[in-house]
């Protein structure tokens, strides 16, 4: 299956590119320009600057440009064209490419707003990167998320050698040993990548007391292999998630973490059960390089005082991501319990943290 391509049909190509190296997420998302027109109709090989892989045609009533347009018809998501130009193909276009998104845009905020309300989708050209990135988004189809089948253990392992600490990464047989011991030890986050699925996140719970849990990551997975599993128990622990971030920050894919935890609550409710996770701070030795040696509660104490007073964990100016991120997903204020060491990753400390969840 080819790749699909968005492309951008505007008057003034260094405008274009200006916009979109405003971010930079676009510049990696869309795939290579192959050809370029001036606004005479001259192909040209470069525009100023870094090139952005997008493809960019101007003066689209060209004869070349045309061409182009016709014989990558396949090849093509979506359509932005600029309204100056609708005595080339700009209106037409719609009849001769049928079946794409088609989106206007125009740098006069009056134009774009009156035409909005006939049946184009128009968009002001400083928005144009914005359109674009959501384009891309409905691109790649649904995300899904589901418990894992044994054909997504590959797929799973991968995220896990790009999101785990060296010392603790769980081996591919392990993975499938986990499935082995609870069939819903692994949730997935899946989408269609040019044709091929491919998992972009995954979150790995087990059943415990909560009572019960012991201290350190290797114990509370025994070895990755989650052989302590207790279909009795009276919690679902998330000691595990990962994430591919290099690929999803690449194809400006947001928002995995949340899926994947909401998908945990509504399994825990679904079940009977309280739910928690088996976590780290994101923040923690960076503080302590900058400030000296803190004392983890006070650390989480003081991140916690930051979010509650505007929205954002930190300990001074050193965020905290992955506690903050709980938080907002729905992790109780105060964790049940602080281990120390409990991990092999010096960046945490040492410590992991059991904090609870509202379901």
């Amino acid at each position: 299956m080819a790749s699909k391509q968005i492309l951008v049909v505007a008057k003034d190509t260094s405008k274009v590119c200006d916009l979109l190296h405003d971010r930079p997420r676009l510049g990696m998302v869309i795939r290579p320009a192959k050809v370029l027109f001036d606004r005479y109709g001259n192909v040209i090989t470069k525009t100023k600057g870094k090139e952005p892989k997008v493809e960019v045609l101007t003066t689209s009533s060209h004869p070349q440009a045309q061409h182009v347009l016709k014989t990558q018809d396949g090849g093509i998501f979506a359509i932005v064209i600029d309204l100056e130009l609708v005595d080339g193909i700009g209106f037409g276009l719609e009849k001769r490419l049928p079946g794409h998104h088609l989106i206007m845009m125009s740098e006069y905020p009056n134009y774009a707003r009156m035409l909005s309300g006939s049946g184009r989708i128009v968009t002001e050209s400083n928005n144009v990167g914005r359109t674009i990135e959501r384009l891309h988004q409905r691109m790649l189809g649904t995300i899904t998320v589901e418990p894992a089948e044994y054909s997504d253990v590959a797929g799973v392992y991968n995220v896990a050698l790009k999101s785990w600490v060296d010392k603790e990464r769980v081996t591919l047989e392990e993975f499938y040993e986990r499935l082995m011991n609870f069939p819903m030890a692994i949730i997935v986050a899946k989408a269609e990548i040019n044709g091929h699925e491919r998992v972009l996140g995954f979150l790995s719970p087990i059943i415990l007391n909560i009572d019960e849990v012991p201290v350190g990551w290797k114990m509370v997975t025994q070895n990755g292999t989650y052989s302590n599993h207790n279909p009795n128990g009276d919690t679902l622990i998330c000691p595990q998630v990962g994430l591919d971030i290099d690929f999803c920050h690449l194809m400006g894919i947001t928002g995995i973490p949340r899926l994947l935890i909401e998908f945990g609550k509504r399994m825990a409710k679904s079940l009977g059960l309280q739910m928690a996770v088996y976590t780290r701070s994101s923040g923690y030795d960076k503080a302590q390089q900058k400030y000296g040696c803190i004392p983890i509660e006070v650390y989480i104490k003081t991140c916690r005082a930051a979010y509650e007073t505007n929205g954002n964990a930190a300990y001074r100016d050193v965020p905290e991501l992955t506690l903050g991120m709980h938080w907002s997903f729905g992790g109780i204020a105060t964790p049940l319990r602080v281990d120390a060491n409990a991990t092999t990753d010096k960046k945490t400390g040492g410590y992991c943290i059991l904090l609870s969840y509202k379901i």
